[in-house]
């Protein structure tokens, strides 16, 4: 990830990215590596880990907003320490129904190839996640306030907010 970042500088005239406005996302490993990643590059506004533990990085927390999005099973304790040790704006959703493999690209190629799944992801399923991802990226790197983020959605019942501590208003 640090090598993607410092190549965006790198990159051949034409349209550029933002390195003023880059967040680091990552689904299960990958929402530890974007939380490193965040202590490591001041330059990375906000992080996002989508259904991911901890491993290696929880008890070191974050200074910098950081979005959790938990399938059914809700937050792990590796989550848990993350979270008490982060002092940025945090927020952790709760998806219910949706398992690990929900929050990867197997809902868009092969939504039944889904090991365990109670019911295969919906587009529906896909377009909430995508919602709430967009509304948290809108709030803490592109300065955009987005409603969605203020409590509970009563259009989005399946959406439970698991932890909350200086977000996101």
């Amino acid at each position: 990830m640090r090598f993607v970042l410092r190549r965006l500088s790198a990159l051949p005239a034409g349209p550029r990215a933002d390195r003023g406005r880059v967040a680091a996302i990552g689904h299960s490993l990958g929402g530890a590596t974007a939380a490193a990643l965040m202590r490591a590059e001041p330059a990375i506004r906000a992080g996002v880990d989508m259904d991911g533990s901890m491993i290696g990085t929880g008890r070191r927390g974050v200074a910098r907003p950081f979005l959790i999005m938990a399938g059914w099973r809700g937050l792990d304790p590796t989550l848990r320490t993350f979270l008490r040790n982060s002092r940025g704006p945090l927020l952790a959703l709760r998806f219910r129904g949706l398992e690990h493999m929900s929050f990867s690209d197997l809902p868009a190629i092969a939504p039944t190839a889904i090991l365990g799944a109670r019911r295969p992801p919906s587009r529906r399923d896909v377009t909430v996640q995508r919602t709430y991802l967009r509304a948290f990226l809108d709030r803490y790197v592109r300065d955009r306030r987005s409603r969605l983020l203020d409590g509970p959605s009563d259009r989005r019942p399946d959406v439970r907010i698991a932890y909350r501590a200086r977000c996101c208003g």
